[in-house]
């Protein structure tokens, strides 16, 4: 996939293996909605914060964290 334009996760304390090393695809997702799960697993927003970061449009929708790159296609709606 070259391009996401918006990756929607729901991985019920997964997130710590998704973002530990997400460097080599994360600049191909526009936006992300996520919903952190450090109540089930300690410590899973921690990885979700860092790459969130690197988006500068943040906002909340309900129990998702969003986030998005400037242009990004979801911002347009």
């Amino acid at each position: 996939l070259e391009k996401a334009d918006v990756l929607k996760i729901d991985i019920e304390g997964g997130e710590v293996e998704v973002f530990q090393d997400s460097d080599h695809w994360i600049d191909r997702v526009d936006a992300i909605m996520i919903e952190p799960h450090d109540h089930l697993r300690c410590g899973s927003s921690d990885g979700v914060e860092r790459v969130l970061r690197t988006f500068p449009v943040r906002w909340c929708e309900g129990e998702l964290t969003c986030a998005a790159r400037e242009g990004a296609a979801i911002l347009e709606t």
